[in-house]
């Protein structure tokens, strides 16, 4: 990771160097970049049709948080005000300061605010860290055979608003 970001600031900062093996700066991050999509797509297969399959033959379902009825997403959205909302705080993201420290041992996830009504305040984003404290994992369907569960990303995802005084719209996860 270091090595990477070295690479970022040097091209940012207009290098025009090239490596021992004779490669530009842009060149060795396209290098990079293709090496970890191809990398995260085979883990994505390896997920998908190794993984996952072998997990629910095991009684080990993951939900997606829309597939669930009425009752199951009251009970979430009660979980998520008493056992989530007090843990979580968005760190905004703006230009006129540097990026915030992103604790990579905790899932996150990012948040979309929308625009102030009177339009001289742009859009806002934000990184929500999820304290590993919080189970990442949340049984659902306990009446049903085998182990249910949601991902605690997909709950946050979804009660967005309630972290942003109603102004959030969008969020995305990433771990």
């Amino acid at each position: 990771m270091i090595r990477i970001g070295g690479l970022i600031q040097a091209k940012r900062a207009g290098k025009k160097f090239r490596d021992l093996s004779g490669k530009t700066v842009q060149e060795q991050l396209d290098d990079i970049s293709g090496l970890i999509k191809s990398l995260v797509a085979e883990q994505y297969v390896c997920l998908m049709n190794d993984i996952l399959p072998e997990v629910q033959k095991a009684g080990i379902f993951i939900h997606d948080i829309n597939e669930l009825d009425k009752t199951e997403n009251s009970r979430l959205d009660d979980y998520f005000i008493e056992q989530v909302l007090p843990f979580l705080t968005p760190l905004a993201v703006d230009s006129g300061d540097p990026f915030p420290f992103r604790d990579q041992s905790q899932s996150q996830s990012d948040g979309h605010f929308a625009q102030v009504p009177d339009g001289n305040i742009p859009r806002g984003y934000s990184i929500i860290e999820i304290p590993s404290v919080i189970p990442r994992l949340i049984q659902v369907n306990t009446e049903k055979k085998g182990y249910h569960y949601i991902l605690l990303e997909d709950l946050v995802r979804k009660n967005i608003s309630s972290l942003f005084s109603g102004n959030g719209d969008k969020a995305h996860n990433f771990i």
